[in-house]
């Protein structure tokens, strides 16, 4: 049992992907209960050739399957890899549909023969081939398979002024296409989907060195291509640019009060209760930054906090092949909330497991994470299946999870009645739902 406080959660898949995340979290499921396994992602390794059968050397390939998001994979030498995992077993046969993104322009693409998707099935040989001769839709478009539809909806960020050699001090303004998306961006050469290191865009980005800036466009959990502008400065050096992130993520140590970003936000009550019971804080800057998306790291360090959990030693981190990037200040935390069983670790395809501390953590991730709190503090919960209109879209892993967390009043659904299970989590939702759990204990 908890000592509690009342002040009150797809890309690198080893030894076949060397860029692409894609196991599916164990963190929301016991392996020793098979009946509810996570999907295994789908290997595929294919060509890509024209019409006239010549190889394509760059550009991207964008594979969905389902409900699920498209993930995009890049052509290079005419080759690519990928791995494509679904939503849950009622995908299982489904066709996976294929989008080439070739120069900005996106092309419905069939293969030589319908591939269907299948859990944990061989290295699947793919052959695409691509009419460039064809108008193709444009970036940001939607494209169709032979066996189905492809829509992709968010349209990847524009630079402006664009990529070149620049005086030092310009500002670098990125939009996008799509109303309402946020956009991500990071310049010390990491993923601006998944990197800890990632920047919320809200104002101009002065460039004062040469910097390799990447940017992606993020709305109802579909992330846009990445988008990459290289800025050389004149007669300037390779000095990282400002604003500059630390390699290692550092903890949130700012004030209690006087926090700059929460005036007006919807959250911001919530999340001055918590700063003040020392659950979370702020970074040095005197920002809250709500809006970021919250990582495993500070999920695990909130809740130990919040909770009250012993953290003094990291023995715990050893199983996990990637324990040395669990930054210092956060291991004896991290430690803490997977001895309690509320966070576990992600199984690779070379055996190992992963604990990945800079991921982002899933509405699903974090509602099956805040029941395990739950069900350990109040008993064993039978929950009613939870009554959003996605109900498909959430895995078999985390159905009980969700229906506890809802049940429990932890998350809510949104206006049209969904739960958006794959969309991440921000910093300011997390406080909302850690403020729920905290009172519902």
């Amino acid at each position: 049992m908890f000592k509690l406080r009342r002040g009150f959660v797809s890309s690198l898949l080893i030894a076949f992907l060397l860029t692409f995340v894609l196991a599916v979290p164990v963190m929301a499921e016991d392996t020793s209960d098979t009946s509810g396994d996570p999907m295994v992602p789908m290997l595929l390794s294919g060509s890509v050739v024209d019409t006239d059968g010549k190889a394509l050397q760059s550009g991207q390939i964008i594979l969905s399957v389902g409900q699920g998001a498209p993930y995009p994979y890049e052509i290079i030498g005419g080759k690519f890899r990928a791995a494509i995992e679904a939503l849950s077993k009622a995908d299982v046969n489904t066709p996976i549909n294929f989008v080439v993104v070739v120069s900005g322009k996106e092309y419905a693409v069939q293969p030589a023969e319908a591939v269907l998707y299948q859990e944990a099935a061989n290295i699947v040989d793919v052959l695409i081939t691509v009419d460039l001769k064809s108008s193709g839709s444009g970036t940001g478009g939607s494209g169709s398979s032979g066996s189905g539809s492809s829509s992709v909806a968010v349209i990847p960020p524009t630079a402006s002024p664009p990529a070149g050699s620049y005086d030092a001090g310009k500002d670098v303004t990125l939009t996008t296409g799509t109303k309402g998306a946020v956009i991500y961006y990071t310049t010390d050469g990491s993923s601006p989907k998944e990197s800890a290191t990632r920047i919320n865009y809200s104002s101009p980005i002065k460039i004062n060195s040469d910097t390799k800036l990447k940017a992606v466009a993020y709305k109802d959990s579909v992330y846009s291509h990445d988008a990459v502008f290289t800025y050389t400065i004149k007669n300037g050096s390779t000095e990282p640019t400002e604003p500059t992130k630390p390699n290692e993520p550092t903890e949130p140590t700012g004030p209690t009060t006087g926090l700059t970003d929460l005036d007006g936000h919807w959250a911001a009550q919530i999340i001055q209760e918590l700063v003040d019971g020392k659950i979370i804080s702020g970074y040095e800057d005197n920002t809250f930054r709500p809006d970021n998306l919250i990582t495993r790291t500070e999920c695990a360090a909130i809740l130990v906090r919040a909770l009250s959990l012993n953290a003094v030693n990291e023995e715990t981190l050893g199983g996990f092949s990637d324990a040395g990037e669990v930054p210092s200040w956060a291991q004896s935390q991290v430690d803490a909330a997977i001895k309690a069983g509320l966070l576990k670790g992600y199984p690779e395809a070379d055996g190992k497991m992963t604990f990945r501390p800079a991921k982002q953590v899933t509405r699903v991730e974090l509602a099956t994470i805040l029941s395990r709190v739950v069900t350990k503090a109040l008993g064993e919960q039978q929950p009613p299946e939870p009554n959003f209109t996605d109900l498909a879209q959430i895995p078999e892993w985390g159905l009980e999870g969700v229906g506890i967390a809802a049940q429990k009043a932890l998350v809510n659904g949104y206006p049209d009645g969904s739960f958006m299970p794959q969309k991440e989590v921000t910093r300011a939702e997390a406080a909302a739902m850690i403020a729920r759990l905290l009172s519902a204990i």
